[in-house]
């Protein structure tokens, strides 16, 4: 076998070669050998143009020289002769500016060949996902189409483009899709996707894959530095600037407040009913300059129907004395309260509510700033609702250098969130006649008598009102809890306290501690006695594999006992998948039942389980997952045998080790929470790893109580394949209950491996039919808004939105 150049020329950060090839066999053709990345060849793909004459495509590196290697391969794919071409790359620059000068239309025929004939190669693509936690270590998944075949095992390499060395060689496979025919009478396509860890500093560096045993090149493309550096940008933006860290806040800020204009308006506006607003501000040691920072904005309120008592505990401060005694001369509706001695923030609190004369309390620190439309916001909601019991509004953190950051971004009122940290906090405003019901706080509550009155007050509220707009403003000083954690340990105790009270008051049996970080929460509650059986569901069809690794991680590491394991055999026909089967039911606590429907529809499946169910409570479980939590069980238990709680969910992870799901959020459409981040990632408010209230969890790991199954008629058969998890836990909603997400229940998902994606005519066609019923369900019950997720983070318009976590 003999090789010749017939001339190259350079493009697309590629160098084209167009070789003849001479001495092959009748029965032989030509192909590139790759190694297994060990010090491997130049990765190339080749062409036949016929009549022996071939296009080989290298990556143009920043390299002198480097080889790759043809081999004559027979019909029945035996190697025979192989030979090594070089490739000169120094020489290549200039080669391929002769040519285009002296050989136009030769370098014309070769150029970006393998762009312009895409059927003689794999379609393949590599895409960011995302990051992992460390800082030197890039995530991607890297997917790629095979035509015809379900492909061999792969095996992919990236190398370091200045020496070809690799940097690597290990990726996650991360499952395949069967993709529509491209015409009748082609064969479908399949995709497979990867995740390949990459280091931080990368710049130049190419990709290549290929089949094991297989012949030529799946995919190759060179990555360079101006590439990686927007992929990096596109990373920090995407993982490192949260809502909460964005540096570029204080000027969203400073764009969405209320305008001079419209306060002029509100003050013009006469409500129907017009509440009464005590503003309570304890005042201790207070500096001057904050104060009169602070009465000025309550001073500066669009809304007219409010007293503010000053509750003043450092009387011999005659510097702040003055400045109070201005204030009150200046505005009747300022009064103060003269206390002879600093009794602790409570107490001093309690001696302002028993002064207050309004139909609303307000609670105010005495170095915060308030929005000059924050009570009329709250008027508003009252007249919208006049049940109304308990209102708060989004805040965020004024620095020393005066910008604002930090800022939160509530949910509506969220009961679990409420449990784990008093996100609730600022400005808290409860009607009198119901704070009058409550225990006063005492010292021992001092650090969280906001929370304290907050757990108390919604154990008798009718309506609690989240007003999304950022009105309220904490400044971050040395002795604040907007300051450093450590400056008010005592809080932290004092939360723990207010809370367990709570869960004694409600019955619960709860074991409160503190978070693992500072003014957080954990709360453990107990598995109900006797304890109940548990049934577990599985549908299933084929890939034993799978279900093989799913029960067995059930059977092994699951330290709740009293469960059975319910199997719904869904058309499989291998006999593999039925001789399993029949070693399952071996065990007595193991059932298999047979769906006699066509195609696939989970929500039969669900349904079917559950009528051969024993269960108190139902856990429905996919196949394609693996139980990672020893203890979880236990903990969806205790959860869902709460009175308040319909669905409970768990935290789900790629194989990768990113997140597959958090939650569902509805934002525009329903998807979920915090996909395709790193595990450790704990997200904006730390709501990846806070157990707390969703619109909706994956039924992918679901449990409910067998009564709640019953009474909302189980599944909707309706919707088939997509959105009936999503349904089922709004039909929980309606009931009045709460959907909640543990995240310290853990498993892995294989996500769809089993049933592949929805990615044919007759699964697009099925999805949208799913998605517009599932859109009018929700439209009726929420008006499109998820009560769980701030508006402000909803990317519906750049202009009009903040973030999107």
């Amino acid at each position: 076998m003999q090789i010749n150049s017939l001339g190259l020329c350079r493009a697309s950060e590629k160098i084209y070669e167009k070789l003849e090839v001479t001495g092959l066999e009748d029965d032989q053709h030509l192909a590139v050998v790759v190694s297994d990345g060990c010090g491997s060849p130049l990765p190339c793909e080749l062409f036949d143009l016929g009549n022996s004459e071939y296009v080989a495509v290298t990556p143009d590196l920043p390299i002198k020289e480097a080889s790759y290697t043809l081999a004559a391969v027979d019909s029945c794919g035996q190697v025979g002769q192989t030979e090594q071409h070089g490739v000169d790359f120094e020489a290549a620059k200039w080669q391929s500016r002769i040519n285009y000068r002296l050989h136009k239309d030769a370098c014309a025929q070769i150029r970006c060949y393998d762009e312009t004939h895409p059927a003689d190669h794999s379609e393949t693509s590599l895409k960011v996902m995302q990051v992992t936690s460390c800082p030197i270590c890039m995530k991607f998944r890297i997917r790629l189409r095979f035509p015809g075949a379900k492909p061999g095992k792969l095996r992919l390499v990236l190398l370091r483009a200045e020496n070809l060395a690799p940097v690597a060689s290990d990726y996650t496979p991360m499952g395949e899709a069967k993709l529509p025919a491209e015409g009748p009478g082609v064969p479908p396509d399949r995709r497979i996707t990867v995740t390949v860890n990459v280091p931080w500093d990368a710049e130049d560096l190419i990709a290549y894959a290929w089949e094991e045993g297989q012949e030529g090149l799946l995919i190759q493309q060179r990555l360079n530095k101006s590439g990686w550096d927007a992929m990096r940008q596109q990373l920090d933006n995407l993982f490192f600037n949260n809502a909460g860290e964005d540096p570029y806040y204080d000027e969203w800020f400073r764009i969405h407040r209320t305008t001079k204009h419209t306060i002029g308006l509100q003050r013009k506006v006469r409500f129907e009913l017009n509440p009464k607003f005590s503003i309570i501000v304890p005042l201790y040691k207070t500096p001057v300059g904050f104060f009169e920072e602070m009465i000025t904005s309550v001073e500066a309120q669009s809304y007219a129907n409010w007293e503010c008592v000053l509750v003043n505990s450092t009387p011999n401060d005659l510097e702040l004395k003055t400045c109070i005694d201005k204030a009150t001369e200046r505005d009747r509706r300022i009064k103060v309260i003269e206390l002879e001695k600093n009794l602790g923030i409570s107490l001093n609190t309690n001696a302002g509510i028993a002064e207050a004369t309004g139909d609303y309390i307000c609670f105010f620190d005495h170095d915060d700033l308030l929005e000059p439309d924050i009570l009329f916001e709250y008027a508003k909601a009252i007249n919208n609702d006049r049940a109304v019991d308990l209102i708060y509004c989004d805040e965020d953190k004024i620095a020393p250098d005066g910008k604002h950051r930090e800022p939160s971004f509530k949910p509506d009122f969220n009961l679990d969130l409420l449990y784990n940290s008093n996100y609730i906090c600022h400005m808290l405003c409860v009607r009198t006649s119901i704070l009058a019901q409550i225990e006063p706080n005492t010292k021992e509550n001092d650090g969280a008598q906001d929370y304290n009155t907050t757990l108390q007050v919604i154990e008798r509220a009718q309506r609690i009102c989240h007003i999304p707009r950022m009105l309220y403003h904490w400044r971050i000083s040395e002795n604040s809890t907007a300051g450093p954690a450590e400056a008010k340990s005592y809080a932290t105790e004092a939360g723990v306290l207010a809370l367990q009270s709570h869960m004694d008051r409600r019955g619960l049996k709860a074991k409160v501690t503190d978070g693992k970080v500072p003014f957080t929460f954990d709360v453990a509650y107990a598995v109900p006695e006797p304890t109940p059986l548990v049934s577990i569901i599985v549908p299933t069809y084929e890939h034993v594999d799978l279900l093989r690794a799913c029960v067995e991680s059930i059977f092994e590491k699951s330290t709740y006992v009293n469960f059975e394991l319910i199997i719904v055999e869904n058309n499989s026909r291998k006999q593999e998948t039925f001789d399993y089967y029949k070693s399952l039911e071996s065990d007595p606590r193991v059932k298999v039942i047979t769906w006699k429907g066509l195609g696939f529809n989970f929500s039969e499946l669900i349904n079917l389980g559950r009528s051969h169910a024993k269960g108190d409570y139902l856990l429905l479980l996919n196949n394609d997952t693996e139980v990672i939590t020893c203890d979880w069980i236990e903990r969806m238990v205790g959860n869902a045998a709460r009175p308040e709680i319909g669905c409970v969910g768990a935290k789900l992870y790629y194989p990768d080790d990113t997140i597959q799901h958090a939650g569902v959020v509805f934002a525009d459409g329903a998807a979920h929470s915090f996909g395709g981040m790193p595990r450790e990632n704990e997200a904006y408010f730390r709501l990846a790893v806070t157990q707390r209230d969703a619109i909706a969890v994956t039924g992918a790991c679901l449990m409910v109580s067998a009564e709640l199954f019953d009474s909302v008629g189980g599944f909707d058969t309706e919707l088939a394949v997509a959105f009936n998890d999503v349904d089922f836990c709004l039909k929980m909603l309606s009931l009045g209950k709460f959907n909640v997400f543990l995240p310290d229940v853990e498993l892995y998902h294989y996500e769809s491996v089993s049933r592949g994606f929805d990615e044919d005519i007759e699964g697009q066609g099925r999805l949208r039919v799913e998605d517009s019923l599932f859109k009018q369900r929700f439209a009726r019950q929420f008006n499109y808004r998820d009560p769980y997720y701030n508006p402000n983070l909803i990317p519906r318009r750049p202009e009009a939105c903040y973030y999107h976590f």
